[in-house]
């Protein structure tokens, strides 16, 4: 499992960001990021609310809680969760369906952020080398 430090320095990286910039961009310290990225530290409320507002994150993908705990395995199987969520919501409306539709083209992040509006939970087994997936939805 992917811990806050991991996904605080795998976003700043893909930002093509230094510890220093980063640090400036969030009115924070250079060597307050240092000690979050080597968990010398854990970060305060405020700060974890603006890195996930500058990386455009949900604090729960920062802090790995809730469906973000299981972010690698869904986004392993995104494409089977996009098929049972098309099959779970067949019948609803078009407009929930075109909601739906639009899993498939959104970031890794942004598919786990949309799956948390329509799912209290996801099971992953592996029975025989195969991923065996359930989904617990929050609507009816």
């Amino acid at each position: 499992m992917v811990n806050f430090s991991e996904r605080l320095k795998t976003l700043r990286r893909n930002s093509n960001l230094t510890q220093k910039q980063l640090a400036d961009e969030i009115g924070s310290s250079e060597r307050g990021i240092q000690n979050y990225e080597i968990e010398q530290r854990k970060p305060a409320y405020d700060v974890i609310i603006k890195l996930a507002n500058y990386f455009n994150v949900p604090a729960d993908y920062l802090l790995g809680v809730g469906l973000y705990a299981q972010f690698d395995k869904i986004v392993e199987n995104r494409i089977k969760l996009t098929e049972i969520f098309i099959n779970l919501f067949r019948d609803y409306d078009e407009n929930f369906q075109g909601v739906i539709a639009t899993m498939k083209g959104v970031s890794d992040i942004d598919f786990v952020r949309l799956m948390s509006v329509f799912t209290a939970r996801v099971d992953f087994q592996s029975i025989e080398g195969e991923t065996e997936i359930t989904v617990y939805p929050l609507l009816p």
